[in-house]
């Protein structure tokens, strides 16, 4: 199925649609947004990288190589991941795995 989408947001000629023609639209937008909402915009790890970041993100970026804990996940806090939605701690594990935990949670620094 092929529609446009206005520059305002709206699906063109929405209101000469059928109900399963809406639907499949419907489906179709959410699949995207899915798709594109956890991509990463960027990884930041050093206070160059967090200049035009928030306070909560630039106040993190002393801490980066330091041993952390957040949630039940213990390791080595490696930077930020900023998504379209989210912000995510990168926190590297002692078996080299890396593990992202949302910023929601809070993050302790052991050492």
């Amino acid at each position: 199925m092929i529609f446009k989408v206005s520059t305002l947001g709206y699906i063109v000629d929405w209101d000469k649609a059928s109900s399963k023609e809406k639907d499949a639209m419907m489906r179709a937008l959410e699949r995207v947004r899915t798709a594109y909402i956890f991509e990463t915009r960027r990884i930041i790890k050093s206070s160059e990288d967090a200049k035009d970041c928030s306070s909560q993100v630039q106040e993190l970026m002393p801490f980066i190589g330091h041993k952390c804990k957040s949630h039940d996940i213990v390791g080595v806090f490696k930077g930020v991941e900023e998504t379209w939605e989210d912000y995510y701690y990168i926190i590297e594990l002692e078996d080299g795995k890396v593990s992202y935990n949302t910023m929601v949670d809070t993050i302790e620094f052991i050492d």
